[in-house]
């Protein structure tokens, strides 16, 4: 009995063999563990010298299990998710340069020369903005067309 006192608890990651997923982090006697396991999970032994290694397991998404050792792992980016944003942001960004087009709006026509330069270059950059979508080669990675700036 004294012995089982005097074992120290461990500190396991919980995760698919398959996929190195972790599924938890628990803190157990080593002899404990096998009982918390379910059909397709293995443990590995935690040894968290750092404060490194107890940071990276705060977000369990961001870490998995490869070849016995934790791993850095990026998510894979949700492809509809990423369009809807872009596409919501293009929305924002044509609303905001709506009124470029409206045929009273205030030119100065000192910096731009003629209210016919003012808006070819207004139109160019809306059209760039419609066409966004259909020229994304990497959602992680989008060039956004710039509006134009006086008197280009």
């Amino acid at each position: 009995m004294s012995e089982n006192r005097h074992k120290k608890p461990k500190r396991f990651a919980i995760y698919c063999k398959d996929t190195g997923e972790i599924r938890q982090i628990t803190v157990c006697p080593a002899e404990a563990i096998g009982g918390q396991l379910e059909p397709g999970e293995k443990t590995l032994a935690l040894d968290l010298a750092g404060e490194a290694e107890l940071t990276s397991l705060r977000d369990l998404s961001r870490v998995r299990v490869h070849q016995g050792q934790l791993v850095p792992f990026t998510p894979p980016l949700d492809l509809h998710a990423e369009m809807v944003a872009i596409r919501q942001r293009r929305n924002k960004l044509l609303a905001a340069s709506d009124f470029t087009q409206m045929p009273d709006v205030p030119i100065d026509l000192k910096v731009w020369g003629s209210r016919r330069a003012y808006r070819r270059a207004w139109r160019k950059y809306r059209k760039a903005l419609r066409d966004l979508t259909a020229t994304i080669t990497d959602v992680g990675n989008v060039t956004w067309p710039q509006p134009p700036e006086k008197g280009q």
